[in-house]
């Protein structure tokens, strides 16, 4: 997602945030547990972390860091690297030219599109598990669905294959040559969880997005928001794909993915860092800047994306620089200032802890599967938990280097990883005799 450029407050971005997450496009992930009686990080544990061991990922335009695998693959100017965070290993895929890839939900096997047309399916061991053949041209974008049974290619001559994985054959091959002009281009391709449906964006002339009926093989409808007063930031469904959010700038233009009406619009007197909804699609969340009692300061905002009324405004005494979610989203945690972070209740919007420790701005957050402990990751070098019930510091790790950019547990909690601006990443994690 992009975020604003302009330094205020409300989307103060670090500089290595900005060359780790938007020049080499690091995804959100966790490294997957191992498979063998996992130990979660707890409370009552934590001071028993123990350092795994660390990976050096290397030069690199184009990074994957998976949600829910154990497994993170870069693209450097000739070749795909592939590191196994469970063995700390890599490995070297002989794939030449590599354009883009994806990784599983699961986050086991990749997908690899490169400038020659060529599509193949990897293990995170290295083993290729499949090639794809029919594109011609650069592939330029894939996605796969929840399932792993579906993977949408898009090549730059803007054929878009739908592959059936278990036969590693395309279903529909879409010609998308004149859509939605001859000279448009195509910048994403996404495919709703439950495998029905695939959006494609293009915005040359309005942000427009296609619906496409996987299952009927047909085109659903078109949505469009004809009037942005920006440049558009990016798009987002709700996770049940029925609100499609537009943002740019300070405003969320929601709109109704069955009819296509335009709905409420969120309007900020800022522009957006940081947006996204809850697993039910009952809020959407938003973090930013507004004047509040004469000063302009940071806010995340709670908002009903159906009416469109703000339930809450957290308000804070500097810029918010990271917020997170519990897995329930009961809590929030958000940073401010320099290396304070806060605990909100997300339901009746207040603040139930403030968490000091950090001496320099804490760029990222991450709560644990449980949502019990709270991980920052500072500009000082450390990482800290936290006992998200009393505020207590539970441990303090040091990191892989100053400026870590970031942080997050495994799928079970029982790893956690943090990663710093030069690639640096640094594993901590239970030991199995205890």
């Amino acid at each position: 997602m992009s975020a604003p450029t302009q330094q205020q407050p409300g989307h103060r971005t670090h500089r290595t945030i900005a060359t780790v997450l938007l020049v080499l496009m690091v995804l959100v992930a966790a490294c997957e547990g191992s498979a063998a009686s996992p130990v979660p990080i707890t409370a009552e544990n934590s001071a028993d972390l123990e350092r795994i061991g660390d990976i050096t990922i290397t030069s690199h335009f184009a990074a994957v860091w998976p949600d829910g695998g154990q497994g993170l693959a870069v693209i450097d100017a000739e070749r795909v690297h592939v590191y196994d965070l469970h063995t700390l290993t890599e490995e070297v895929l002989p794939v030449k030219r590599p354009r883009t890839l994806a990784f599983t939900p699961s986050g086991d096997e990749l997908a690899i599109g490169a400038i020659d047309g060529e599509l193949s399916l990897w293990d995170i061991t290295g083993e290729q598990q499949a090639t794809l053949a029919g594109h011609t041209d650069d592939v330029a974008a894939i996605a796969f669905s929840e399932n792993t049974r579906t993977l949408a290619s898009l090549d730059v001559s803007k054929q878009l294959y739908l592959w059936d994985l278990e036969n590693s054959r395309p279903e529909t091959v879409i010609d998308l040559s004149a859509w939605p002009t001859s000279s448009a281009r195509i910048e994403s391709i996404r495919i709703s969880p439950d495998g029905s449906k695939l959006a494609i964006l293009s915005i040359t002339d309005v942000p427009t997005v296609k619906l496409w009926d996987i299952r009927a093989g047909k085109s659903l409808r078109t949505l469009k928001w004809a009037e942005p007063a920006r440049p558009l930031y990016n798009y987002m469904f709700s996770p049940g794909w029925d609100i499609l959010a537009w943002v740019a700038g300070g405003t969320v233009q929601l709109m109704d993915v069955s009819s296509g009406t335009v709905g409420p619009s969120l309007s900020h007197e800022d522009a957006l860092s940081e947006w996204r909804f809850s697993p039910d699609g009952g809020i959407f969340a938003t973090r930013t800047a507004e004047t509040i009692s004469g000063n302009f300061t940071g806010v995340v905002k709670l908002w009903d994306p159906r009416s469109g009324t703000a339930w809450h405004t957290l308000a804070h005494p500097d810029f918010v620089s990271a917020m997170a979610f519990s897995a329930d989203w009961e809590r929030i945690a958000t940073a401010s200032g320099f290396g304070e972070i806060r605990m909100w209740d997300v339901d009746g919007g207040y603040e139930t802890a403030l968490l000091s420790g950090h001496n320099d701005t804490v760029w990222t957050l991450a709560f644990s599967p449980d949502g019990e402990t709270l991980a920052s990751a500072s500009g000082d070098g450390s990482v800290r938990l936290w006992d998200v019930n009393n505020g207590q510091t539970l441990a303090t790790l040091i990191g892989p280097g100053k400026a870590l950019s970031d942080v997050r547990f495994s799928r079970y909690g029982d790893w956690l990883a943090a990663m710093a601006d030069n690639g640096n990443i640094t594993l901590w994690g239970i030991s199995k005799g205890q």
